[in-house]
Formats: C-alpha cells, structure tokens, sequence
C-alpha cells in the first residue's frame, strides 16, 4: 500500500462516518451498508503498519513554450529538465551528508535516483518519488536534497549572496544548468515540497535566476591559519573552530577528502593549522570548507 492508498482509505472512514452520523437508525439497511464498508476499510488498513516516514515527494510542474496545454510537452525538453533537476537533488544530498566532492562521480550516486510516479494536472508536469527510501524516522540523504533545492530555487530570483556561499559549488553548479534548460527553452516551472509551493511567474524571473545562480559570482580562495577546534558532528559533517589570530568562533563544512575527521573530537582545543576553502558572494558572510588539518604536538 502506497501513501495516497493510506491517505484515501483514512479519509474514507472520515466520510463514512460523516455520512452514518446524518443516517437516521430506522434507516436500517442503508446503515448496514455504510457499517459495512467501513468495516471493510478498517480491516484493510489494520494488515498495514505505515512507516515512521514515507518517501519524499514532490510536484514539478512546467509552462511556456514546451508545453501543449494539457495534451503534452516537448519530450527532449522533459528529458533534459528532469536530467538537471534529478542532478541538482543528487549533489545536494551528497554535499550536506558531506560525501559531496569538488570534482567527479557523486558518491552512492544511486542513492538519489527519483522516480515519476505521476503526471501532474493542470500546467504540465510530474509527480516525483524518491526511488530508494529509507523509511526510518529521519529524512534521508535524498529528502535533504529536494528540500535544498527547493530552497535555493525559491530564493533564487533575488539576490542571496550570503545563502548561496554556504553551498557546495557542484549544486549551485547543476541547479544553473537546470534554469538554463529552462531559460533556452523559454519555459517557466513551478514546484512543491512539503507542503510549500513556489512557482517562477515568467521568463525574465527564470533568467534572473540563472543569473543569481551562476556559480561564477561565489568568490573561492584557499587560506591556512591556525586555531583550534571546539566540536565536530560526524553525520552532519560540520565542525566548530576558533581562529587563534582574530578569536573568531567559526563553523564550517570539512572536506571529503579529509578521510580521518573522526579523530577531530578527541583532539579538540589543540592547536591545529588548518586549510580551507573561504566561499564570498558579493555581499554576506562567507562560507568555509576545511580542506586539511594538522595538529601539533
């Protein structure tokens, strides 16, 4: 049983009761019925046992020049934008589980395939479904992907400079190259995650977004200095360091790369020289990404 089965079936008993609690009690064999029915529904729903958490979804729906109304849409334009779109969720999932590297194949690159379970009504599109769930009672890598994409898309038509630094370059990256699938194909999107709704209004939103996206814009430099470090969550990937210079408490992403993070929390407040990559938009704050480490003795 699929969740829109569960939910129907849960709002069937919702009806049925709405309608027996209208039905008068001389009204005996149109009560059978409706008892009847609902006890069919309960029974069937009392065999299943849902997950602490369904696979997430979403609804990418697409309008403009592609688009045939509700007959149809181009097909090489679909294939391209869905391609884009699955790309930017893949390496955002990577990127915030911090498997995510600068270059190359996507760590567990199947981990995030989607698939479409549905076509979306009204403007064109589709209904989309992580393809590997974990069902366990936190989101999965591919959740936390669609929802950063959602959130990047939704901010993107204004400038974000400061949002936009703290993200891995590779999904700024693809999430460009899907706006410019867009933007040449003269076609506007709308899309929703968990219960909230964005769309672009027009070509020259989706434009100005391509714009704001481009990764060209985040200024990337590579500095060492020496500090210590104040925690490090493994899942996460995130650490919290202090810069022994100018005293200021940082937080900050650390590397793929760096293959032996796990032994940051039994050396913590140990002087440790540490190389990172400093991410700037042209306003905001920046971003950094510890890219080595070397504690001293």
């Amino acid at each position: 049983m699929d969740r829109q089965e569960y939910e129907w079936l849960r709002s069937g008993i919702g009806k049925l009761d709405e309608l027996l609690a209208l039905t008068p009690a001389e009204a005996v064999i149109d009560r059978m019925s409706l008892e009847s029915e609902r006890e069919r529904i309960v029974a069937k729903l009392d065999t299943f046992t849902p997950p602490a958490r369904w696979p997430a979804t979403a609804l990418l729906t697409f309008d403009g020049y592609p688009v045939r109304g509700r007959r149809g849409i181009d097909a090489a334009f679909a294939h391209q934008a869905l391609e884009k779109y699955e790309l930017s969720v893949a390496s955002a999932g990577a990127s915030i589980v911090g498997t995510l590297p600068d270059r190359g194949r996507i760590p567990n690159r199947e981990r995030y395939r989607l698939l479409i379970t549905n076509v979306a009504t009204g403007s064109f599109g589709f209904e989309i479904e992580e393809a590997n769930p974990t069902y366990g009672p936190d989101p999965s890598p591919t959740e936390h992907g669609l929802e950063q994409v959602h959130t990047l898309l939704k901010v993107s038509a204004e400038t974000d400079d400061e949002t936009f630094a703290s993200v891995h370059p590779r999904v700024l990256s693809n999430l460009h190259g899907f706006l410019k699938v867009l933007a040449d194909n003269r076609a506007v999107c709308s899309l929703a995650f968990n219960g909230d709704r964005f769309q672009f209004q027009n070509t020259a939103q989706v434009r100005q977004s391509l714009a704001n996206l481009n990764p060209a814009r985040i200024r990337v430099e590579q500095r060492e200095f020496i500090g210590y470090f104040l925690g490090y969550l493994p899942e996460s990937r995130r650490a919290e360091f202090v810069n022994d210079e100018t005293g200021e408490l940082l937080s900050g992403k650390v590397a793929a790369s760096v293959y032996d993070a796990d032994d940051i929390n039994s050396m913590l407040e140990q002087i440790v020289t540490l190389r990172g990559h400093i991410r700037r938009g042209t306003t905001g704050k920046p971003s950094y990404t510890i890219i080595g480490k070397e504690f001293h003795q």
